[in-house]
């Protein structure tokens, strides 16, 4: 997941502005075409299209600009691997009694934000925050073998649902695009070569046709 939202900012942050202005550009070029058909219920249609796709991902485009994923050296990503972990287990909801499960869950949905977003302090913060005895575990509350029993199963459960979701994750047609590029950097640099190429071909289209309709 922490591979498909890096790849999904560094996406939007070299290609972004680039497939706006294509998007719009092809707004522009079915709009003079379904001006120049008028009666061609097809090109209407695809003008239509082409304007939603570009009010869409305008929507999105601005939302994705403004997630932050903080870049952290070879170093710093050790430490957070090394504290989510530790600092999952202790405020992971299905570790800590039941009466502090509504709490764990919280701080446990927040955790896991931080560390998606390699927010290395905030991870620190929640670690620190979690001292000793605050989270009381499930082992320290329960003593009845049924208890212990219902537990097993109902982590076992989870356990299994946990691995056919990664299951599905590894199955993911983007999941498995990604695994593929070995050169990150390459990969964006000559996609932003091929999307310009179209963009000028759309620009330069659009430029002498909007002259045509005008005389």
């Amino acid at each position: 997941q922490k591979m498909i939202l890096k790849f999904s900012k560094m996406h939007t942050d070299c290609l972004g502005a680039l497939l706006q202005k294509l998007l719009y550009q092809t707004k522009l070029k079915t709009d003079i075409e379904a001006r120049l058909h008028k009666e061609d219920e097809e090109k209407q249609e695809e003008y239509e299209e082409a304007k939603n796709d570009h009010e869409e991902y305008t929507k999105s485009y601005e939302v994705a600009k403004k997630q932050k994923l903080n870049v952290l050296t070879k170093a710093e990503q050790k430490e957070l691997k090394k504290l989510y972990r530790q600092t999952s287990l202790k405020c992971h909801p299905d570790r800590v009694v039941e009466e502090l499960y509504t709490q764990a869950e919280e701080l446990f949905v927040e955790l896991n934000e931080a560390y998606k977003a390699n927010d290395l302090e905030r991870v620190r913060e929640i670690n620190l925050q979690l001292k000793p005895g605050i989270m009381l575990p499930k082992s320290e509350g329960i003593t009845e073998l049924k208890k212990l029993e219902s537990t097993y199963k109902n982590l076992l459960q989870k356990l299994n649902d946990w691995e056919e979701k990664l299951s599905q994750l590894q199955e993911d047609r983007s999941y498995k695009t990604i695994k593929t590029i070995e050169n990150w950097d390459a990969y964006f640099k000559e996609r932003k070569e091929i999307l310009q190429k179209q963009l000028d071909r759309l620009t330069e289209f659009n430029q002498s046709h909007t002259k045509l309709l005008e005389s």
